[in-house]
């Protein structure tokens, strides 16, 4: 579903490539849409927060986490929160919190192949 509204986005011409990350700094939108259709994971659906930033998550003293700002809550794959999350958490504190995330999340190992997909499909947002 994400994918559709992003290709009427495109299609729009409402897409600022010139917001890209750097990864995709030479991509256009067209061309990141086409990368993303034919690049697609299988994906698991559970529910999800849709815009997971750091800024959108609170943390208390005892270490419990609430989300706010939730208008883009949804099923999706978990992917599409845990990419944004460890890209934030990535560029502020090193590849160790992202461990310390994956390990708290349930000792998953990272699949990285889901976290750039996630990664770019957010470019077009």
């Amino acid at each position: 579903m994400r994918l559709g509204r992003a290709g009427v986005l495109v299609e729009r011409g409402v897409i600022d490539p010139g917001a890209f990350a750097s990864r995709n700094r030479d991509v256009s939108p067209a061309a990141l849409l086409e990368r993303l259709e034919t690049r697609k994971p299988d994906e698991q659906v559970a529910v999800v927060h849709g815009d997971a930033t750091l800024s959108n998550l609170i943390v208390g003293n005892d270490r419990s986490v609430a989300f706010i700002d939730c208008g883009h809550a949804g099923r999706a794959d978990p992917y599409a929160d845990i990419a944004l999350v460890i890209e934030e958490l990535t560029e502020r504190f090193g590849s160790a919190a992202v461990d310390g995330f994956m390990h708290a999340y349930g000792g998953r190992a990272l699949n990285e192949r889901k976290r750039d997909y996630f990664l770019d499909l957010y470019e077009l947002f």
